[in-house]
């Protein structure tokens, strides 16, 4: 049980210490889907994803140990394809001749 916990405190401190946020009244993250952000949603999902077939391990099954990470592993991929695909579509419409390489 100290594994779960440790990985999920180290899951929300990736969360709290990677990301950033737009404290007090009024301010808004213009910047939420810039590339930093993007590349720093897509490491975590990545990390998501690599605990989720960690966690399909009969050891890890046994003892209940990275329950949650079970059944969220399609989630992860989810948010990984989502933050790829709109960096390259974001690419795309400011270079334009990116297509000229293919």
């Amino acid at each position: 049980m100290i594994l779960t916990w440790s990985v999920y405190g180290l899951f929300i401190l990736l969360i709290l210490f990677g990301g950033k946020f737009a404290f007090g009244r009024g301010k808004f993250n213009d910047n939420f889907l810039s590339l930093e952000a993007t590349k720093c949603l897509r490491g975590l999902a990545a990390i998501g994803v690599i605990l989720h077939h960690v966690s399909q391990e009969s050891a890890f099954q046994k003892v209940r140990e990275l329950s949650i990470f079970v059944n969220a592993g399609f989630y992860f991929v989810a948010i990984f394809f989502f933050c790829s695909g709109f960096g390259l579509i974001k690419s795309l419409n400011q270079n334009q001749i990116i297509l000229m390489d293919f």
